[in-house]
This record gives structure tokens, sequence and C-alpha cells, in this order.
């Protein structure tokens, strides 16, 4: 696993395109966690958990990102 926030992220791309959900999960929340006060970490979070349709994850996670850019949205 790279250790660069934005490597991690593009790399979670590529495993959910290629169907490898856990390890994007995986990733996407190791981004979050190292960097809690960065809106896009949690907004690619949501995105993520939106669309493998785990919509209370999604939910959750929108909120931390308003939370973080409320006039973002």
């Amino acid at each position: 696993s790279p250790s660069n926030p934005a490597a991690k992220k593009y790399l979670a791309q590529l495993y959910q395109f290629t169907g490898k959900t856990a390890e994007a999960e995986k990733l996407l929340l190791e981004i979050t966690q190292e960097q809690p006060d960065v809106f896009e970490n949690h907004n690619a979070l949501a995105v993520f958990y939106s669309e493998t349709r785990r919509f209370d994850r999604a939910i959750r996670s929108l909120q931390r990102a308003i939370e973080l850019k409320p006039h973002h949205i």
C-alpha cells in the first residue's frame, strides 16, 4: 500500500473498478484516518459507499464532509 494519500485514493478507485471493494474500502478508510480534516477524503468515501449501495455509511461520510466544508456542497 502506498504511503501518499493521493496515490492511495487512486489505487482505491482502481480496486473499486476492478471489483476489489474490500481493498478499496480499506484504503479509503486509511486516508480518512490519516487526514481526518480533509473534505475530499470523506467525500471520496461517501461516493464509494453510495456506489456500493451502503447508503447509511455514505450518509455518515457525507455529513462529515459537509461539516468540513459546509458551503462546498
